[in-house]
């Protein structure tokens, strides 16, 4: 494990430490600030895990185990999906097909909304663009999912920009000299 490698610890999604390994080493060894008994904390190691986080690919097994309590952190392997308060983290993030429904149930709610037309472009800035931030960052969908999503983006938009249905609604290119 080299000195700029990042580890994290969670608590049963409560209590979160991140830092470099040299910092968690002195953090975890460190007598001077840490009193002799520490008082036990209020969860079991069982609920606690950890990983190591590279920017090359993870070292596999781990060099240094983690202890609470005199039992020894569960390490997730860089191969398992895991996920901290609801968000995909690790190294090889799953596949959440809700995600997407909920995403477009979300586009719909705000397309059919009684909203004004100038509300209701806000409120797909505000909701639905950050909503796809993530997932569109991280590759969470296929190619037909985005497309589903662009679709129905589309119908949404031109309704909300008073648009008629077979107006074109991709990217048009213009000539410099038109600017």
């Amino acid at each position: 494990m080299s000195a700029g490698s990042v580890c994290w610890f969670a608590g049963d999604e409560h209590c979160v430490l991140v830092c470099t390994f040299a910092r968690a080493i002195f953090l975890l060894t460190q007598r001077t600030s840490i009193p002799p008994r520490p008082p036990p904390l209020p969860h079991p190691a069982a609920w606690t895990r950890h990983q190591y986080l590279q920017m090359q690919h993870p070292a596999w097994p781990p060099l240094t185990p983690f202890f609470l309590n005199s039992q020894q952190l569960e390490v997730i392997p860089d191969h398992v999906p895991s996920s901290f308060l609801d968000t995909p983290i690790g190294f090889q993030l799953f596949q959440n097909t809700e995600e997407i429904e909920k995403i477009l149930d979300l586009g719909k709610k705000i397309g059919e909304s009684c909203l004004a037309h100038w509300q209701r472009l806000d409120a797909f800035k505000s909701f639905f663009f950050l909503a796809l931030n993530f997932p569109m960052r991280t590759g969470q969908f296929s190619k037909d999912q985005l497309r589903q999503v662009d679709n129905e983006v589309r119908k949404f938009l031109k309704v909300t920009l008073n648009l008629v249905g077979p107006a074109v609604g991709g990217l048009q290119p213009l000539h410099l000299r038109s600017i």
